[in-house]
C-alpha cells in the first residue's frame, strides 16, 4: 500500500511540474509574438518605403492583420497545452523505431533495384521479339507501323504458343508389328512423308508420332528369306525356333493367354512374359511418356478392311463403348468415301476373334480415349504399288479429318475439306499447298503455279 501511495504522489508532482513548464513556456511565446508585431510592421514600412509603395492608409491594415495573426498563434498553443501531453519513450523504443526506419528504407532500395533489373529484361526480351524485314534486320510490324510492338503482349502471345505446344493432342500410329504385312509400313511410311512436306500448318495443331515398322528385324527377314514370316528375330528358346509375335506381347491380358500360344514355334508364340520383347517395351515408354496427351492410337495391319477398337481378349464392352463405336463409324464412311474400300467397324473380338496382349487394348487401358486397329483393304499382306498409293490418300484424308475433331480447333478441322496440291516448280522443285476440295484439280494446279510464278518474280525484283 505504501509503495503504490508514493507512485501516486510522484506521479502527480510530475504533472504539476510539466503543467508549471507550459504555463511558462506560454508566456514566453505570447510575449515574443508582441515583439514580433512591431519588428514584422517596421520591416513592412521599411521595405515599402525603398520600394515607393508607401501607404499612409494601409498601416492600420498590416497591423491588424498582425495581431490577428497572433491570436491564432495564441490560441493554437492554448489548444496545444490543454491536450495530454505525451510521456517521453524510453531509450529501447526509439532505437526500434530507428532500426524500422532503416529496413524500410533498405525494402524500398531492394525494390528499385529489382524493377530495374526487370526493366532490363524487358527491353532484351523487346529487342528479340520481332519479325524479319526484306533486309534481314529485325522490327517489329505492330500497329504503330516501324515501331516496336508493346512488350507485355509479346511476352504473353509467346507464353500462349508455348502452353498450346504443351497441351496439343498427341495421335500416335504404329505399323508392321507383323513383318509380312508390308502393305501397312507403306501405307505409314506415305502418312509420314505427307507431315513432312505439307503438315506443317496442322502441326500447330495436333502431335503426330508414327512408326512404321515396329518390327525392323522380322521385316527384313520377310522381304530376304520369308515373305509369309510373322513374328520378329529373337531366339528366346533352346528348341532352335525364334521370334515372338509382338501383337500378343503387350501387358493388358497377356496372362489369360486368349488366342495366343505359349509353344515357342507357334506363329502366335506370345514370349515368355509381357514386355518381353524390345520392340513392345519401346513403344509402352514412348505411350507413358505422352500418356496425359495421347488421346488417338492405329495400329495398322493386312487385311480385312475393318475399323477394329477394344476389348479383344474379352466379348465383353469396354465402359465407354459408345463413344469408341461413334468414332469408328466416321472412320469407316471417309474410309469409304470414294467406294474403292468396303470397311467395316466393330469390336475386335466380335468381328475377328479373341486376342490377348493386344497393342489396342493396352493403349485403350493406358488411358487413350481412342484406340483402334485398322485392317488394311484386299485379301493379301502385300499389295502392288499401283493399289497401295490410293489407299494411303484416302487414310490420309481420313486421318486429317479425324485429327481436326480430336483437336476440337475450328481451324483444324477445315484441313478436313481441304486437300494437298503439288507441282514442280524452279529446278524441277515440287511445290505443294492446301486448296479447298470443291477447287477442280486442273484450276487448282493453275492458282498454285501463278502463285508460285509471282513469288519467283518477287525473290528475282527484291536480288536485283
Amino acid at each position: 500500500m505504501a509503495r503504490a501511495y508514493t507512485r501516486e504522489v510522484l506521479s502527480a508532482r510530475r504533472h504539476q511540474v510539466k503543467a508549471r513548464t507550459m504555463q511558462k513556456n506560454l508566456q514566453e511565446y505570447m510575449t515574443s509574438d508582441e515583439l514580433s508585431v512591431e519588428t514584422l510592421i517596421k520591416r513592412s514600412e521599411k521595405g515599402r518605403k525603398e520600394k515607393g509603395h508607401w501607404v499612409q492608409g494601409n498601416i492600420k491594415e498590416e497591423t491588424d492583420m498582425a495581431h490577428s495573426d497572433v491570436a491564432q498563434r495564441q490560441m493554437t498553443s492554448l489548444k496545444f497545452s490543454r491536450k495530454k501531453s505525451k510521456m517521453r519513450k524510453p531509450e529501447r523504443l526509439r532505437q526500434r523505431q530507428t532500426l524500422k526506419v532503416e529496413e524500410g528504407s533498405k525494402r524500398k532500395l531492394r525494390k528499385k533495384v529489382v524493377e530495374q533489373k526487370k526493366a532490363d529484361k524487358w527491353s532484351l526480351r523487346k529487342k528479340r521479339v520481332m519479325s524479319k524485314t526484306q533486309n534481314g534486320e529485325t522490327r517489329a510490324k505492330g500497329r504503330s507501323g516501324g515501331k516496336l510492338r508493346d512488350k507485355a503482349k509479346d511476352i504473353s502471345r509467346s507464353k500462349l504458343r508455348k502452353e498450346a505446344g504443351r497441351s496439343k493432342p498427341v495421335i500416335l500410329i504404329e505399323a508392321g508389328a507383323h513383318a509380312r504385312e508390308w502393305t501397312s509400313s507403306a501405307v505409314a511410311t506415305y502418312l509420314a512423308q505427307q507431315l513432312a512436306d505439307t503438315g506443317k500448318l496442322l502441326l500447330k495443331h495436333v502431335t503426330f508420332i508414327i512408326a512404321p515398322a515396329t518390327n525392323p528385324d522380322g521385316y527384313e527377314y520377310s522381304i530376304t528369306s520369308d515373305p509369309l514370316w510373322r513374328k520378329n528375330r529373337r531366339n528366346v528358346s533352346n528348341t532352335g525356333c525364334v521370334g515372338v509375335d509382338l501383337n500378343r506381347n503387350w501387358e493388358t491380358a497377356w496372362v489369360t493367354g486368349a488366342g495366343a500360344s505359349d509353344e515357342p514355334c507357334s506363329y502366335l508364340y506370345r514370349g515368355p512374359s509381357a514386355f518381353s520383347e524390345v520392340e513392345t517395351r519401346s513403344l509402352a515408354d514412348l505411350a507413358r511418356t505422352f500418356r496425359k496427351r495421347l488421346k488417338f492410337f492405329i495400329s495398322l495391319h493386312s487385311y480385312g478392311e475393318y475399323v477394329l477398337y477394344p476389348w479383344s481378349f474379352t466379348k465383353n464392352s469396354t465402359a465407354k463403348a459408345n463413344r469408341l463405336k461413334s468414332m469408328a463409324k466416321k472412320i469407316t464412311s471417309r474410309l469409304n468415301e470414294k467406294n474403292t474400300a468396303h470397311f467395316t467397324y466393330g469390336q475386335s473380338s466380335h468381328m475377328m476373334y479373341l486376342a490377348s496382349g493386344t497393342a489396342d487394348d493396352y493403349m485403350y487401358s493406358l488411358g487413350v480415349p481412342f484406340a483402334y486397329t485398322i485392317e488394311l483393304p484386299k485379301d493379301s499382306f502385300s499389295l502392288p504399288p499401283r493399289d497401295i498409293l490410293p489407299l494411303a490418300e484416302q487414310l490420309w484424308d481420313t486421318i486429317v479429318c479425324t485429327a481436326g475433331e480430336i483437336a476440337r480447333s475450328t481451324h483444324a478441322k477445315s484441313f478436313c475439306m481441304k486437300r494437298i496440291v503439288k507441282i514442280r516448280g524452279h529446278g524441277n522443285q515440287t511445290v505443294m499447298a492446301w486448296v479447298h476440295k470443291k477447287v477442280p484439280l486442273a484450276q487448282a494446279h493453275q492458282l498454285l503455279r501463278e502463285r508460285y510464278s509471282a513469288r519467283m518474280a518477287s525473290v528475282r525484283g527484291a536480288e536485283v
